[in-house]
């Protein structure tokens, strides 16, 4: 796990486990992974919304499966903030928000997995 993951693990491990994450993006911008509020954006960089439903808990469980998606999508948006050509920096931009959509991927698979079975 690179310090940038192992440094946000550490800064949301200090939540609740069942703080909702509603209306939160997790934001990769300049070397860094942050929660974003409502109606935030990133400034150099890329973000995604969570999963309904979403918990501190799941969003930790993600991280332990699936650290890789997070680390491409950081090497990319550094990539983008590294490059003069404007094409580059678009793929760069693209290929960032594709990651971190895999890793969305694996915190909605972890929140499904948690909930409880309907009764029949």
């Amino acid at each position: 796990m690179t310090n940038a993951i192992h440094d946000f693990h550490a800064s949301v491990a200090n939540l609740h486990a069942n703080t909702p994450l509603a209306g939160c993006k997790l934001a990769v911008e300049q070397g860094k992974l942050r929660l974003l509020g409502e109606g935030i954006e990133p400034l150099r960089g890329v973000a995604m919304s969570f999963p309904e439903d979403c918990t501190i808990f799941d969003l930790l469980e993600a991280i332990e499966l699936d650290g890789r998606s997070l680390e491409e999508a950081l090497a990319y948006v550094g990539r983008m903030a590294n490059t003069s050509v404007h094409g580059d920096r678009i793929a760069a931009r693209k290929a960032g928000a594709h990651a971190l959509a895999g890793f969305m991927d694996v915190v909605m698979a972890v929140r499904l997995e948690g909930q409880p079975m309907e009764a029949a």
